[in-house]
């Protein structure tokens, strides 16, 4: 079973997203979750902020490609006015992320 957690800054909610075993934590996997938690707020018509502020952890550059069109993406369409991604540097610490 893979496990995401997602934090959205502001909300009160948390997200959790489950996955079968079999599922490799890929580019596509990952930008799976952020457009389900996307859309969750878009459907439960949850105003959006204007910039789009992700921290991913494990991701090579293949997944970093990925990522960049999926946000484009979303700055293309306007959904967001701005997006920006922060990638976690190699074997950091957790403290941060694992408390909130």
């Amino acid at each position: 079973l893979k496990v995401v957690n997602v934090i959205v800054h502001g909300s009160d909610m948390g997200h959790v997203l489950l996955s079968p075993p079999d599922i490799s934590a890929t580019a596509a996997h990952g930008c799976e979750c952020v457009i389900r938690v996307v859309n969750f707020y878009r459907r439960e018509l949850i105003k959006l902020p204007a910039l789009l502020s992700l921290q991913l952890d494990n991701a090579s550059p293949n997944k970093s490609h990925l990522t960049f069109m999926l946000l484009g993406l979303y700055v293309y369409h306007g959904v967001f006015q701005r997006t920006r991604a922060r990638f976690l540097e190699y074997n950091h610490a957790h403290d941060l992320i694992d408390t909130s």
